[in-house]
């Protein structure tokens, strides 16, 4: 029977309020382990300590009481759960609140856990076929996700903008590009000093660039052909901390712009 810390929590739209389900969240302040090894090296003393700068994947647990109607809201909400499949959007109350960032001077809270549904789950305590436990876990990537991480930054052409990233921690955005260069003069879009420059032979008015994935796209279609990096080969990155990172775009087309989804996160 969950105690006093009563929630709720949200896996891609499926929401325990909607089965009659009240949650205690006292097992999910988890935070992940970073990724190091420790190697021994024979004939030295201690050891050498190899950073592999990632964290590893988390457990998050919630417990769950079913309150009434017990055989059906529970049947259904795990039937509802594993019908979505793949990994979605894990948020409660407590993450609605946790974390504030600010975008266009304007306060966004909240934030949000990338997870699976991966698990068994086996009810207990169950009161005559109406109320009853059960624990659930969700296997999460380790970042918590900002909400303000998933706004837009519209930077215009021939235009600089500073951008000041709320966390610890360096993302990889999502940029979205309008607009393409000439046969002489080709369309560069820059952040953090890390540039992308799209050809004159892209078919389309804009195109996404993943820089997590390294991928340029349009819908199903593949756009990497119509990109280059003037960076040497790195894809943008968004840097920590408050001292902040430009973004700008020199293109010789009119209408062209740049917007950033910036991906914050933190641990």
């Amino acid at each position: 029977m969950p105690g006093s810390n009563v929630v709720y929590f949200s896996f891609g739209g499926v929401d325990t309020r909607d089965y009659q389900i009240i949650v205690d969240s006292s097992d999910t302040l988890v935070k992940p382990v970073r990724d190091m090894e420790r190697i021994v090296i024979p004939g030295r003393s201690g050891g050498l300590t190899v950073d592999n700068k990632r964290f590893n994947d988390i457990s998050v647990t919630y417990h769950c009481h079913v309150k009434n109607g017990f055989d059906t809201n529970f049947n259904n909400f795990i039937a509802a759960l594993h019908a979505l499949g793949g990994e979605r959007k894990l948020v409660d109350d407590r993450m609605e609140k946790y974390y504030t960032g600010i975008y266009n001077g304007v306060n966004q809270p909240g934030c949000y856990r990338k997870a699976i549904f991966d698990t068994e789950v086996q009810a207990e305590g169950i009161y005559a076929g109406y109320s009853g436990d059960f624990d659930i876990t969700f296997t999460c990537k380790p970042q918590l996700w900002l909400n303000a991480g998933d706004s837009g930054i519209e930077v215009q052409q021939n235009a600089t903008l500073r951008i000041y990233n709320p966390t610890n921690f360096v993302s990889k955005p999502l940029l979205l590009l309008y607009g393409k260069g000439t046969s002489s003069a080709p369309a560069y879009f820059y952040v953090n000093g890390r540039g992308i420059a799209v050809s004159v032979n892209c078919p389309y008015n804009y195109v996404y660039v993943d820089c997590e994935l390294e991928d340029a796209y349009v819908g199903a279609a593949n756009c990497n052909q119509y990109i280059t990096s003037v960076s040497g080969g790195n894809f943008p990155e968004c840097s920590a901390g408050s001292a902040g990172f430009t973004a700008y775009l020199n293109a010789p087309n009119s209408g062209s712009k740049m917007i950033i989804y910036p991906r914050w996160w933190t641990v």
